[in-house]
């Protein structure tokens, strides 16, 4: 079972190697970066999913589209 997550995160010249840092921990993908604002792209179980965000929490999460539980019959 696995989620999807999209998470736009404002962004600083300050806290920019912090959210590249986090992200690079959870292996996310980073889709856009702009002069104020990050999109990162997240795969995972809801708890991995829950502990991301909780990490971007501090740097003001804009917005989040998640997809919900998806599974694949083998």
């Amino acid at each position: 079972v696995r989620e999807h997550l999209l998470l736009k995160v404002h962004r600083t010249e300050q806290n920019s190697v912090q959210l590249v840092a986090i992200a690079d921990v959870f292996h996310a993908n980073i889709l856009s970066v702009s002069s104020d604002t990050m999109i990162v792209e997240l795969t995972g179980d809801a708890s991995t999913l829950n502990s991301f965000i909780d990490l971007y929490k501090p740097y003001q999460i804009e917005k989040i589209l998640r997809t919900g539980s998806m599974a694949m019959e083998k």
